[in-house]
């Protein structure tokens, strides 16, 4: 609870929050104050108006708003069923304190009218990056999706993840995944023998489509740096199918490699491509936006 100030005196001495504002000297805890009052009265439009003035405050002030002013206006949006409202207020959560929480429940619902299969394992990537992926179902539609995407290397590693960390807790959901990830290995394993043969056949193609493929294929193995390397020759040379794709891989070997600056470089790419998804662009710029953070 914050602590009292002479101006919340004042509003408990029965001073409305407009006479405290027009007094000039309301600072953001004050403000804050009004905020949770409406609140607790489940009077959400004021609530969030109030919200907005202490956030605002706080920003003016130099300091970092408190974050259960933005829980104010999530939990009223979720009352009201308004997901458009709650994934507003969770980008902001998450610009404010990164929390996997926010992304897992943000990522949740940018994914669930999600139809495109690319775009969906898109959201998947950010979900799997920002340790936001708590539910062994989770793990498995990703690694099915990378599969049907002949990236079986990472999708063995996304399941290997899952199955180490104990997400999958019904003996039913054990077998699956471990059918699955049987059926992902051996694809694997050849995709990592014929990778050099592979890689050096796409550096003499003059389009960069299959630079891209070696470059995803190097990075499912864990091969950051030269997926690094392939995947830069290929958008060097244009004549790419998901340019979108290629971004996110480069940015994503850069992040494994700790490169930060050149990640968010990578990550910036996005805004040129012309299908990029607005929901999974506005997804990968936050994930850049907190790098490093």
């Amino acid at each position: 609870m914050l602590g009292w100030s002479m101006q919340k005196q004042r509003l408990v001495h029965g001073w409305t929050g407009k006479q405290v504002a027009e007094a000039g000297s309301a600072n953001a805890d004050d403000l804050a104050v009004m905020s949770q009052i409406f609140y607790l009265q489940k009077d959400c439009k004021n609530s969030a108006v109030w919200a907005d003035k202490a956030i605002s405050a706080a920003r003016k002030a130099g300091e970092a708003p408190k974050e259960n002013l933005f829980q104010f206006k999530l939990q009223c949006a979720s009352d009201a069923g308004d997901n458009t409202a709650m994934a507003a207020v969770l980008m902001d959560l998450i610009k404010l304190t990164n929390k996997t929480n926010y992304w897992n429940t943000l990522l949740r619902i940018e994914r669930q009218d999600e139809r495109d299969d690319h775009n969906l394992l898109m959201i998947y990537r950010v979900m799997y990056d920002t340790d936001s992926m708590n539910a062994g179902s989770d793990y498995m539609e990703m690694a099915q999706l990378l599969g049907d995407a002949a990236l079986p290397g990472e999708a063995a590693s996304v399941l290997d993840k899952a199955m180490n960390s104990g997400k999958f807790t019904e003996q039913k959901d054990k077998d699956r995944a471990a059918r699955l990830l049987n059926s992902l290995k051996p694809r694997a394993e050849t995709d990592k023998k014929g990778e050099a043969a592979f890689d050096a056949e796409a550096a003499k193609n003059s389009a960069g489509e299959l630079d891209i493929k070696s470059g995803e294929v190097y990075f499912g193995s864990g091969d950051y740096q030269n997926a690094v390397t392939a995947i830069t020759r290929g958008i060097e040379k244009k004549g790419i199918k998901h340019l979108d794709e290629a971004y996110v891989y480069l940015g994503r070997a850069q992040v494994a490699l700790k490169n930060t600056a050149e990640a968010k470089k990578a990550f910036n790419g996005l805004k040129s491509v012309p299908s990029m998804s607005p929901r999974v662009l506005k997804l990968w710029e936050l994930y850049s936006d907190k790098l490093g953070s």
